[in-house]
């Protein structure tokens, strides 16, 4: 390692040693990377590794162009085998808008100078890759300059090409610290010692943003974690006496490639894109119902257990029954005026109509709006960034803080936002009448494109609601669970006046709940709990998971589970069965991420 270099390249994965092999490429000689462990430590080592060259931005698509035309070059100058499968791949449309944008890709490829993509029929897809189902699909826009490579060879082929050429490359040493000096040059602080360059690369991938603020610099980048797996053999493929080429559902969020006999299949779904920037989840899900009239506010404080919010204000409503047990986990919105919502499951819609009905009275009407209402809920720390693009009305937190609820217009939409979410982040959930659904969302996307919006779906909501110990209704709430069974009792009125069971609800209150609804972090190897499997303490049957799944910005595998009061204390040891294995799991408290809650309500 020497003292001076002209530039300096942070980070030892595909990009740094690229861009390390480029500047030697244009006559740079005094260069040096710099890794902290081994070339393709960080993401590079797992990268699923297909290439192609569709991309928004004809820019990139050229740039993308160029990089596969210049692989077969840097293995041959470099002599790494690069592992390289060139066999075209194919970008699928099963969406009329996605279809569109395909066709004025393949023209604007044209002008940038690619000449072998083409437009395909779901007939030929079908032919280059004969595993995809075709139903539904309206076309692909395919690119016989597409494949896959491997990830470890290409880096390698990058750096030793760069070495020959006079790089230097330095492994094993983490960069800590940069420095700027008066003459415009940088002290780049390392483990083993200090270098001036006159340039500095951050080439970090997953720890861009880290090196980014070393030099003042708040990078809008987050990585985005996503998972592949790949097959034992396939029958379809091992019959093939040849390799089938890469599909990419763009609508689907997915790609396939073949892995030898099998295939590799890799899918976003990113949880954690909500707690980095933000998520945008269809709401389509929810019901919704009108409650208006001059005895509106009397019948509502009658039916739900809660105090009822005040105007501008949003509430979590349970609902009993004479039992005292649960009818429904509401939601009641107060617009003012005299107007209220109610919000729940959509598929509980005809349930609750007709359990409103047997409690109708004078001056009140109930009106279903769950065919006429639809929404997005979005939610993560970019969620008011985003909505602050699209309205010219105040959304900052003191205008419209946590619970709180109003009209406001979305762009072009008339919508109602209330400020809550599930996830625990920040967010807003924002009906709007169901013609203007797709306004909303091509309004919120467009908004939130450079702020890391991605359209997430319940699987992943599901895993961040676990994190804060949130229930939902069908799991942890059903007609047979009591409020002190499943904490629901901290958002009753027990000092208001009469409500719909109000006195099944006080004699538990007293006497206490035998079971109570509890957090677990679980042991688990290759799997999570899903729901109703039993936990144990000693081999005695204390209980059961009502929820289950991996908590991906905690790291960990937890679940809620109905258990015994006795077994229900912080820090006990209990087990669960997953798949049929006994894993030990234990009592936490609710809650493991952001505790205070103070995320959602920023």
């Amino acid at each position: 390692m020497k003292s001076h270099y002209r530039a300096v390249v942070i980070g030892g994965g595909v990009v740094g040693a690229s861009v390390l092999y480029h500047l030697t490429r244009f006559g740079w000689r005094d260069v040096a990377l710099i890794e902290r462990a081994e070339l393709t430590a960080g993401s590079t080592w797992h990268a699923a590794a297909g290439f192609h060259s569709l991309n928004a931005d004809p820019n990139v698509a050229a740039l993308q162009d160029y990089t596969i035309n210049l692989y077969r070059e840097i293995e041959a100058e470099s002599g790494w085998d690069i592992g390289l499968h060139m066999k075209g791949g194919v970008n699928i449309a099963s969406d009329p808008a996605r279809w569109e944008w395909l066709k004025s890709a393949w023209a604007v490829f044209q002008s940038v100078g690619i000449e072998t993509a083409r437009l395909v029929t779901p007939d030929e897809i079908k032919t280059i890759c004969p595993i995809v189902d075709v139903t539904g699909v309206l076309g692909g826009l395919h690119d016989s300059n597409e494949g896959h490579l491997d990830p470890y060879g290409t880096t390698h082929a990058y750096a030793g090409a760069a070495k020959k050429r006079g790089a230097d490359i330095i492994l094993r040493n983490r960069v800590v610290e940069l420095k700027p000096r008066a003459d415009g040059r940088w002290d780049v602080i390392t483990e083993q010692g200090t270098i001036i360059a006159e340039h500095v690369v951050n080439a970090g991938g997953l720890w861009a943003k880290q090196l980014g603020r070393m030099a003042g610099v708040d990078l809008p980048v987050t990585p985005m974690e996503h998972h592949y797996f790949i097959t034992e053999d396939i029958p379809e493929i091992a019959a093939l006496d040849r390799e089938i080429g890469i599909a990419v559902d763009l609508d689907g969020f997915s790609y396939l490639r073949q892995e030898r006999k099998g295939v590799l299949l890799g899918v976003y779904e990113q949880a954690l894109q909500v707690r980095r920037a933000a998520g945008l989840v269809d709401i389509s899900a929810y019901s919704r119902y009108a409650v208006a009239g001059p005895g509106a506010e009397a019948w509502l404080d009658r039916l739900l257990a809660c105090k009822l919010p005040k105007p501008g204000r949003a509430g979590l409503a349970p609902m009993l029954g004479l039992d005292g047990r649960l009818k429904g986990d509401l939601t009641v919105f107060n617009w003012g005026g005299g107007s209220y919502w109610l919000m729940g499951s959509y598929y509980l819609r005809e349930f609750h109509m007709r359990w409103f009905e047997s409690h109708a009275a004078e001056g009140v009407t109930v009106a279903d709006l769950s065919d006429t209402m639809s929404g997005f809920l979005l939610t993560g720390p970019n969620a008011r960034k985003i909505l602050e693009r699209t309205t010219h009305q105040d959304v900052s937190g003191a205008a419209l803080p946590f619970m709180a609820c109003g009209a406001f217009d979305i762009g072009m939409v008339q919508a109602r936002v209330a400020r809550l979410s599930i996830s625990g982040e920040l967010g807003f959930e924002i009906s709007c009448p169901v013609t203007m659904h797709a306004t909303l969302r091509d309004t919120l996307l467009g908004a939130g494109e450079d702020l890391g919006l991605a359209e997430i779906g319940y699987y992943a909501l599901n895993a961040l609601r676990l994190e804060k110990s949130f229930g939902i209704w069908s799991r942890e709430f059903t007609q047979g669970y009591t409020p002190g069974q499943t904490g629901l009792d901290r958002f009753i009125a027990f000092g208001k006046g009469d409500f719909t069971g109000r006195e099944a609800a006080l004699k538990e209150r007293d006497a206490g709940a035998s079971q109570r609804i509890v957090t677990l972090e679980i042991d688990a190897i290759d799997a999570d709990a899903s729901g109703f499997e039993p936990v144990w303490h000693d081999s005695r049957r204390v209980g059961f998971v009502t929820s289950g799944g991996f908590g991906y910005t905690i790291g960990k595998s937890v679940a809620l589970a109905l258990v015994d009061d006795d077994f229900a204390e912080e820090g006990t040891a209990l087990s669960v069965h997953i798949v049929g294995v006994e894993r030990p799991a234990r009592v936490i408290a609710a809650s493991p991420y952001d505790p205070e809650g103070k995320a959602m309500r920023q």
